[in-house]
């Protein structure tokens, strides 16, 4: 649980920004179209959601631990075959998400049709830059950015928890080349 918070803390720290575009967007965003209530559930089914997406990736991060680096011998690819694997664990999220939050507003608007949702409109350019967090976004978007940059922070923190290396600066200096590399990726 430690390793979460301040994965999320870091995340946070690392786009300082965040808060202030949650902040500007708060009247206009659709969010903001529900009662206090169901504003109230979409939070706690979104915590639920997310916590699941937690469980997932920190139970394959130790698996992965486990068959990739016994000894803890060979961290660092393991590290960033684990982050590549984490990214693409959130994309699978990122893209069924969409059902699972419309089942959600079929509970809570009586009448609303059962339609599928869930298509490639996800995958477009722009909701990358989204989740690389280096534009203005709904609170969907800015959320969905903050949680897959967690889940990285979350991985490189369990790896440097993992070694013992008896060059700390030689394995703090591995794992920054680690989110280094992701950072690139996401700029993309």
């Amino acid at each position: 649980m430690l390793i979460w918070g301040g994965s999320l803390g870091l995340a946070l720290i690392w786009h300082g920004h965040l808060i202030t575009l949650l902040l500007r967007n708060g009247a206009s965003d659709s969010f903001y179209t529900l009662s206090l209530v169901h504003r109230t559930g979409l939070m706690f089914y979104s915590g639920f959601l997310i916590a699941i997406l937690y469980w997932i990736s920190d139970s394959k991060s130790r698996w992965l631990q486990n068959k990739l680096a016994p000894q803890h011998r060979f961290l660092l690819p393991a590290c960033l075959f684990d982050i590549a694997l984490s990214s693409a664990l959130f994309l699978i999220f990122y893209i069924v998400s969409p059902q699972l939050y419309y089942l959600y507003y079929q509970i809570i608007i009586p009448g609303l049709d059962w339609q599928w949702v869930v298509g490639t409109t996800s995958l477009n350019g722009s909701n990358f830059t989204h989740l690389a967090m280096r534009s203005v976004g709904n609170y969907s978007q800015l959320l969905s950015g903050l949680t897959l940059w967690t889940l990285v922070f979350a991985v490189i923190w369990q790896y440097l928890a993992l070694s013992r290396s008896p060059k700390p600066g030689l394995r703090a200096a591995l794992y920054a080349g680690a989110f280094a590399l992701f950072y690139l990726i996401t700029a993309i």
